[in-house]
């Protein structure tokens, strides 16, 4: 478990420190993003930050499915990842809210 919250600690800091990449948005996207910001400035629960972002997708006419996806594009690189509620709380609700608060 030691090591683990090692590489955890690792992964936090060098969030911090990623450059910003280019991810082409609609402004719907921007739109929802600047809602999930706000939401994740909330105190809320791994689990609520799932359903928050489905819903958040949902009502701005964004399949759920595609807004994780530019999600992770944003926060990994990638189009694919962990399960974004948990990962967004382990990495810590306000960095991941600063991150995404650049691309709004």
């Amino acid at each position: 478990i030691a090591d683990l919250i090692k590489l955890a600690g690792r992964f936090s800091d060098e969030f911090n420190q990623q450059e910003k990449i280019q991810v082409d948005l609609q402004d719907n996207e921007k739109k929802a993003l600047k809602i999930l910001v706000d939401a994740l400035n909330a105190n809320e629960e791994p689990e609520d930050i799932q359903n928050t972002i489905y819903q958040i997708a949902k009502s701005n006419d964004i399949q759920p499915k595609n807004f994780f996806m530019v999600l992770y594009q944003i926060i990994l690189g990638t189009s694919r990842g962990p399960k974004i509620g948990p990962f967004i709380s382990d990495i810590g609700r306000k960095q991941v809210a600063q991150k995404l608060s650049e691309y709004t």
